[in-house]
């Protein structure tokens, strides 16, 4: 028997997203579960809700990952769920835009200045790339 809710755990997510990649995931609840859970996990899932339910978990999704765009550590994952959304992820194209625009963006804390213009740019790129797509 599986539990219904799972605590935040990052093989719980990357299981229940590999599941969901493949076409085999039966464990909603707990898919629902981990997705509630701020953090890695909810930016984890996120991926594999938008597959579970497609648009139907749009206004969901766009209520709770924007506060990651930008994350030096969950920003690169919540834009590729917004990617993966396409068009239905159009309501964050004024962040994206915004961020772009921005001449000091994310808040690294890496400890070394061109590390962190090195993961500025990445994120900036993602963030230009995830925009054309959702335009596309």
């Amino acid at each position: 028997m599986r539990p219904e809710e799972l605590r935040g755990n990052r093989l719980a997510a990357q299981l229940l997203t590999w599941l969901a990649e493949h076409g085999r995931l039966t464990a909603r609840r707990q898919l629902r579960s981990l997705f509630k859970t701020p953090g890695y996990a909810q930016v984890e899932t996120a991926g594999a809700l938008w597959l579970q339910e497609g648009p139907a978990a749009a206004d969901e999704l766009l209520a709770v990952l924007p506060q990651y765009l930008f994350d030096d550590l969950h920003g690169s994952q919540a834009l590729l769920v917004f990617t993966a959304m396409g068009s239905h992820a159009r309501p964050v194209l004024d962040r994206l835009d915004h961020f772009i625009t921005l001449t000091r963006r994310a808040g690294f804390n890496i400890g070394d200045d061109d590390a962190e213009m090195r993961a500025d740019e990445r994120l900036l790129a993602a963030t230009i790339t995830a925009r054309e797509r959702i335009t596309a």
